[in-house]
């Protein structure tokens, strides 16, 4: 966990590198006046100068949600099945956070509780202010993790007594 939280905080600033106005102001005061879409000011800040640990926290919860789940199945299934675990994983996250769902065909209704669906909708919030859903993006992150965190030990054990008992999931 200490590990994804440091990862999580070296993403997170990597959007500081280029630029991304977390801590928000737009020195247009006018109520007249249109604010420029291209101006440094033109990013939304959700949440005052709290934004930037906001942002940092869905990264943290994502990449729990994420990689304890790569974590635990590569416990499972060992080599070399944990590249075809990978290869699954990433497709089908990517296929389902980076387009509206609901104008996906029906197949993709399933990306609903895929984690980088979350990541994606509760960065866009944040960075450009869209109609708000945190919660429900941190709550699948977090009941991901927390399912991830139960089956940790049990994947553990596992792996240890496949070790013990010169179990490998590859030919010879």
């Amino acid at each position: 966990m200490s590990a994804y939280f440091m990862l999580s905080l070296a993403y997170s600033l990597i959007s500081l590198a280029f630029q991304i106005n977390f801590t928000g102001g737009n020195p247009v005061t006018s109520e007249t006046q249109v604010t420029s879409t291209i101006s440094p000011y033109s990013n939304a800040d959700s949440y005052g100068h709290g934004t930037f640990p906001v942002y940092w926290m869905l990264n943290f919860f994502g990449m729990i949600a994420l990689g304890l789940a790569c974590e635990n199945v590569a416990m499972i299934v060992g080599q070399p099945w944990t590249g075809l675990w990978l290869i699954f994983w990433v497709i089908t996250n990517v296929s389902t956070a980076f387009y509206d769902i609901d104008i996906e065909p029906t197949f993709y209704r399933w990306g609903y509780v895929w984690p980088l669906h979350y990541v994606v909708e509760g960065s866009r919030q944040i960075l450009f202010g869209l109609h708000s859903r945190i919660g429900l993006d941190f709550a699948v992150l977090i009941v991901w993790g927390v399912i991830n965190t139960v089956v940790f030990p049990g994947a553990c054990y596992f792996m240890r007594w496949k070790s013990r008992h010169h179990v490998h999931e590859y030919y010879k």
